[in-house]
């Protein structure tokens, strides 16, 4: 499951990528956004000050 959600075609990230329009569309419809899935790596070791910047960008 893990390689499907990181799947760049991965239902609704692949609809984003279509047109301006539809990422539009998509973005302002939260039924389209109602499960988060938050995968942690657990077998490497990722300093937390490194990953903040990161994280940070895909909630603006």
């Amino acid at each position: 499951m893990l390689d499907t959600v990181r799947s760049p075609t991965f239902f609704p990230y692949a609809l984003t990528q279509v047109c301006p329009h539809w990422s539009a569309v998509l973005s302002s419809t939260p039924e389209f956004w109602t499960c988060v899935a938050i995968f942690i790596d657990t077998t490497q070791k990722h300093n937390s000050s490194d990953s903040t910047p990161n994280s940070h960008s895909h909630f603006q």
